[in-house]
């Protein structure tokens, strides 16, 4: 009896401090992507989820003490009745705060959603594209960012060049400002970004073999990474596209290189290859990789020597300075009281003088940029001030993530006021590269330059929200794991 109450102390005050940690460390996200992570290879972040977990296992280590000693020293029979409340009321609280009964709930809930919406590009008549591609995924880059006239949640527009780039070119929105994409449950992460982006697809984390070569949820060891699904990545390859994946961090993180090596065969270049390009520069300590500013020069030198082919070409580049509260690079300026709010300025001045470089090159006639935000910002303090506390990456659809469509090779036949999401992305950058897709509609996502309806439009934010964490045996046996 006495080790069991030991158990119950120690679960109650984890519970109690823990989610204060973890709100720190990830921001308002979803329960999923904390477990995803947390089975993840994750050695490179490990110094950034660390901070302040020493604090939080001595408040831990205090209140399971005090706990215990107020439970062992009771003599009365209402004092021990008071303990049990206590105990009781921090175990109820901890079940709600984390949402742990909406997760189960949802994880022994079969769904066939997924089944019924899901359109296999491999079934779909897709003629060849006409032009290259370049897709700047940048890390938690928001609509919201912007001031409230542009369609954003700030009284200042801090990505006040990418708001020109957005009237000059195609940005589509869910009004007639720039408002972009909401981020749907299962995708609010850098690797579920990954996968709506390019698959139209939730991220969904199962533990379905035990086998040596299907460990778990651990992708960077799985033999097979989405085994049923055709991508972005599969459908150029199959093009004769050259694929490239060039990041500022470490490609391993989170299995994005398998993903990226089993659909479309991408060459892969991340911070390690870029420090070898550049001696002078070093990886940032403390951080998950090199500047933004490195990044872009790397890119820079690589497209020099990739143009020179007369083959087509495709790239995704995934910056890394914006993620949590940001880094700041030496040569930016401070202008605003928090580091978050100062790196979204440099981003957008940096980003916004890469793609006036890129515009200029010889290739850019027959290269279609486009910039989509990965997903919301996991910054506790930014938005915390300024958005409603009901507000989240999960509890609402007020932040969005930005869009950006230039040189596209056809205008859309509606781009304000449409509702639509990250899983959108994926056919929508098909068709601006020339691609026709028969019936407009790949994964669960919908070509935004055709007037064939999203899956939000269809089925209203509340449905999806409601269906897409459910567990999917359709997802699980067909797309995620697919026998031979």
């Amino acid at each position: 009896m006495k080790q069991l109450v030991c158990i119950f102390i120690v679960i109650a005050a984890a519970g109690f401090f823990l989610p204060y940690w973890l709100y720190d460390q990830f921001g308002s996200v979803d329960i999923s992507a904390i477990l995803f992570h947390l089975q993840m290879p994750t050695s490179d972040a490990l110094a950034d989820w660390t901070r302040g977990l020493g604090l939080c296992l001595i408040e831990i280590v205090l209140a399971s003490t005090l706990l215990g000693i107020f439970f062992y020293t009771a003599r009365s029979r209402r004092r021990k009745i008071l303990f049990w409340l206590v105990l009781i009321s921090v175990l109820g609280w901890d079940i709600y705060n984390l949402q742990i009964i909406g997760y189960l709930r949802a994880r022994i809930t079969n769904s066939a959603f997924i089944e019924q919406n899901y359109v296999s590009p491999s079934n779909v008549s897709i003629t060849a594209p006409t032009h290259n591609l370049i897709m700047i995924q940048v890390e938690s880059l928001e609509s919201s960012l912007q001031d409230r006239a542009s369609g954003g949640l700030f009284d200042v527009n801090y990505i006040e060049s990418l708001t020109q780039l957005a009237r000059e070119h195609v940005s589509f929105s869910h009004s007639g400002l720039f408002e972009g994409a909401v981020v749907l449950p299962e995708t609010g992460w850098t690797m579920g970004a990954l996968v709506s982006e390019t698959a139209a697809l939730p991220l969904k984390a199962y533990k379905i073999h035990t086998s040596s070569d299907q460990i778990g949820n651990d992708f960077d060891q799985y033999t097979s990474f989405l085994a049923g699904v055709t991508t972005l990545g599969d459908i150029l390859h199959d093009f004769g596209y050259r694929n490239y994946f060039i990041l500022g961090s470490n490609k391993d993180f989170a299995g994005q290189s398998k993903y990226m090596q089993q659909h479309g065969n991408y060459i892969i270049y991340d911070k390690k290859d870029i420090i070898d390009q550049f001696p002078h520069i070093s990886e940032n300590k403390g951080w998950w990789g090199v500047y933004d500013k490195d990044l872009y020069a790397f890119v820079k030198l690589k497209l020099y020597e990739i143009t020179q082919n007369p083959q087509p070409f495709s790239m995704i580049i995934q910056t890394i300075d914006s993620h949590r509260e940001g880094i700041l690079e030496p040569d930016c300026s401070s202008i605003y009281p928090s580091q978050i709010e100062n790196v979204y300025v440099c981003v957008d001045k940096q980003l916004n003088k890469f793609i006036t470089w890129l515009r200029a090159q010889p290739f850019a006639a027959t290269t279609t940029i486009v910039v989509i935000g990965d997903h919301c910002n996991m910054s506790t303090g930014l938005f915390k001030q300024t958005v409603n506390k009901k507000i989240g990456l999960y509890q609402g659809t007020e932040r969005k993530v930005f869009n950006l469509f230039i040189n596209s090779a056809i205008t859309p036949a509606q781009e304000k006021n449409r509702q639509f999401s990250t899983m959108d992305i994926f056919p929508t950058t098909l068709a601006a590269m020339g691609a026709q897709i028969a019936g407009d509609r790949l994964g669960l996502g919908a070509n935004l330059f055709s007037q064939e309806p999203t899956l939000p439009e269809k089925y209203g934010y509340d449905l999806l929200f409601k269906e897409l964490p459910k567990y999917s045996s359709f997802y699980n046996k067909e797309l995620l794991y697919k026998e031979p």
